[in-house]
């Protein structure tokens, strides 16, 4: 067993499970709403086994108490409060590397400082207290501490360096952003890939409150009995288990494109084994995308029991475009094809708000939903399976893809 694999985690390449996941978020949700914090209580709960002496701890307390003063009361789209996102990030990483450096876990806390931290939205009380107590961390931390930690938060932040506000972040695309990342990442700086792979898996798990129902289901099982028994007619679940609404579904279908899109650039970039941390974040995020599109799966096999017929001539067809070498490329949609074009019409748009719209309508066609979902599956599968599988065509996307 790896370092990096904890004695909990049951499978193979997978350093937090769902449950776990839900468990540390709902421990770091108590100590955010509770009457009256203990920031020595959470910092302990984020530390996990990590040793830090008084000074380290003196450090994170005091960038703890920035972010309370900077997120304030800002919720996340599924309500709790956004500064659950940076914490639990943390907590993630506090239990997935071996001994994390001090600067490691500041740039963890703070990676979207600049993008979540609206100054223009505080109060000017509120601006002038964030700006003290950060201030205060960086004198802590020394001259050279100091600079590094600022680096750190400058290069984790999408932002276009030709704008004089680095806050306008959204002007830069979203692979453009991730290619400057990696590029440092290239110059000696493995501990920027660690924070970003960590956040992408915060952020493909942070997309449901409920334990999906993948979790009770052994989903490879399912997929034999629908294409391979014929006597098999339905898959049963019980009425705890549900399909996402569009909404919910369309955050994590962006998630699983933005994880496809993160993975295929770290392998062209030749980093995925930069070192034994960013091996193992790179192949427990395949994980986690596979388990969350297994959720949806198994919901949507659920929905159509009635045309299992149907299904498993769909499934056929899906079998056909993955094993044809349809997962490995985007490309422009041509008239008769399977669900080339997908990606880019459906995932690739630079308007938020015609996104939104165009992947709840492919939410709600559950014929091409299913046909995705397995693709995604597949396509994070390979990752994990062919050291050489990547995506071709994703560069292509660029300019359209912001968000």
């Amino acid at each position: 067993m790896s370092m990096y694999q904890p004695s909990w985690a049951p499978y193979e390449k997978e350093v937090i499970t769902i449950d776990h996941f839900l468990n540390l978020s709902m421990e770091i949700n108590y100590h955010l709403t509770a009457r009256k914090r203990n920031p020595r209580g959470l910092l302990a709960l984020i530390l996990g086994r990590v040793k830090a002496d008084d000074h380290q701890r003196k450090a994170l307390l005091i960038a703890i108490e920035a972010l309370f003063i900077g997120y304030g009361s800002k919720t996340r789209k599924l309500g709790p409060l956004a500064v659950i996102h940076p914490l639990r990030t943390t907590a993630l990483l506090n239990r997935t590397m071996a001994d994390p450096h001090i600067l490691d876990i500041l740039g963890a806390l703070l990676h979207d400082k600049i993008e979540d931290i609206d100054h223009a939205k505080l109060t000017d009380s509120e601006r002038v207290r964030f700006d003290a107590k950060f201030d205060e961390l960086l004198d802590f931390l020394g001259e050279k501490g100091a600079w590094y930690l600022n680096e750190r938060i400058d290069l984790l932040t999408r932002h276009d360096d030709k704008e004089p506000d680095k806050r306008i972040h959204k002007n830069l695309s979203y692979i453009k952003y991730l290619s400057r990342l990696l590029d440092h990442v290239k110059h000696k700086k493995p501990e920027l890939l660690h924070v970003k792979l960590i956040d992408r898996l915060d952020n493909t798990m942070d997309t449901h409150i409920h334990r999906p129902g993948v979790t009770k289901y052994n989903f490879y099982r399912t997929i034999f009995d629908i294409l391979f028994v014929p006597s098999f007619k339905r898959v049963e679940i019980n009425e705890y288990h549900f399909l996402p609404g569009p909404e919910e579904g369309g955050r994590l279908l962006s998630q699983l494109f933005k994880n496809v899109t993160f993975m295929t650039m770290i392998r062209k970039a030749g980093l995925e084994n930069l070192d034994s941390a960013t091996t193992a974040f790179f192949q427990s995020l395949a994980v986690a995308s596979i388990r969350e599109a297994q959720w949806i799966a198994i919901e949507l096999f659920a929905m159509e029991s009635e045309r299992f017929e149907e299904l498993r001539d769909l499934m056929n067809q899906i079998r056909e475009y993955c094993i044809g070498g349809g997962i490995s490329k985007v490309e422009a949609k041509e008239e008769g094809e399977f669900i080339d074009g997908t990606m880019i019409e459906h995932f690739a748009v630079s308007s938020s708000e015609e996104r939104t719209s165009r992947l709840t309508e492919l939410y709600n066609d559950k014929r091409l939903l299913t046909s995705v979902i397995i693709a995604f599956i597949a396509t994070f599968s390979s990752f994990l399976n062919d050291e050489n599988f990547t995506v071709d065509g994703i560069e292509s996307i660029s300019d359209d893809f912001r968000n």
